[in-house]
């Protein structure tokens, strides 16, 4: 086996050590091909989970820097998908919080609180001497729907699905996430808010039945994925496509610049490959003029 078979034989073990040992006996024009392999693997969203993962780990390894371990404090596999674009190593974490709004809370303070709850939960049963190797930041999320200031969140049947989605057809609403980031080593924490106006389309009762008799808008604020391909309910989008998932990205990039941490690609262009959407608004958000 020579050094370029046995680097890339090390990378899916995981092992940082084992890769930057590799890394080591490698030529100067194979390291700039490998680190380019590298970058699009992990923003290649046809690679399995797994294979994106450890290609993130490896490439935090090639570049030098000893990379965080982002913390997803979600059992979402939407969020999941989404945080695997940024191209740092990531794990998931528990989070126990109740997610019922206060009487007359307003959406964007109810996500707030909700997000920094569950920061809160995670780190209750998170210790950072289990990442001796690696600088954990904990990610917390919180998504609601607001229809003319009310909150609409997961419905709880398909009766309730149906009552949702028929307010919501052939006109705009707003949708509200906020993230909460923790770094584990200083103690410092930082939440931020994405608001996107949503559109939805005049769908006919026929596609609205269709869809709840799927089962997928019970797990979803407002009774709606915006990815759905066989409902499409919304019209076009002029907004933060990522944030109507359930993880507006370039929120979180600018939030872990804030903590001094650069994700390893170049996160707008992963997260519009991956949706298959021309983001308008990414280079407003990541210069903190829109929210």
């Amino acid at each position: 086996m020579d050094d370029l078979e046995r680097f890339w034989s090390n990378i899916f073990s995981e092992d940082a050590a084992l890769v930057g040992e590799a890394w080591a006996t490698l030529s100067a024009g194979e390291r700039e091909a490998i680190a380019g392999h590298l970058r699009s693997i992990v923003t290649d969203s046809d690679r399995l989970p797994e294979q994106r993962h450890a290609a993130s780990i490896a490439l935090s390894v090639v570049s030098g820097k000893p990379a965080p371990t982002i913390l997803l404090a979600s059992g979402s596999p939407r969020r999941r998908e989404l945080i695997a674009l940024l191209g740092l190593p990531y794990g998931t974490t528990p989070a126990d919080v109740d997610e019922m709004p206060h009487p007359g809370e307003a959406s964007a303070a109810m996500v707030i609180r909700l997000s920094r709850a569950k920061a809160e939960s995670a780190r209750a049963t998170t210790r950072p001497s289990d990442y001796p190797t690696t600088r954990p930041i904990l990610l917390s999320a919180d998504t609601t729907v607001s229809l003319d200031g009310e909150i609409l969140a997961k419905p709880a049947d398909a009766v309730e699905a149906r009552s949702m989605l028929t307010r919501l057809r052939g006109r705009s609403h707003r949708v509200y996430t906020a993230i909460t980031l923790i770094d584990l080593e200083s103690g410092k924490q930082i939440t931020d808010l994405a608001t996107t106006e949503v559109p939805m389309r005049d769908y006919s009762d026929a596609e609205m039945e269709a869809y709840i008799a799927t089962g997928d808008s019970l797990d979803k604020a407002g009774g709606y994925a915006i990815q759905h391909g066989g409902f499409n309910p919304v019209a076009k989008m002029s907004g933060c496509y990522a944030n109507v998932v359930g993880l507006p990205l370039c929120h979180v990039a600018r939030s872990l610049r804030a903590l001094g941490v650069e994700a390893p690609v170049d996160v707008p262009s992963a997260c519009q490959a991956h949706l298959d959407y021309e983001c308008p608004v990414f280079q407003a958000i990541l210069a903190r003029r829109e929210t």
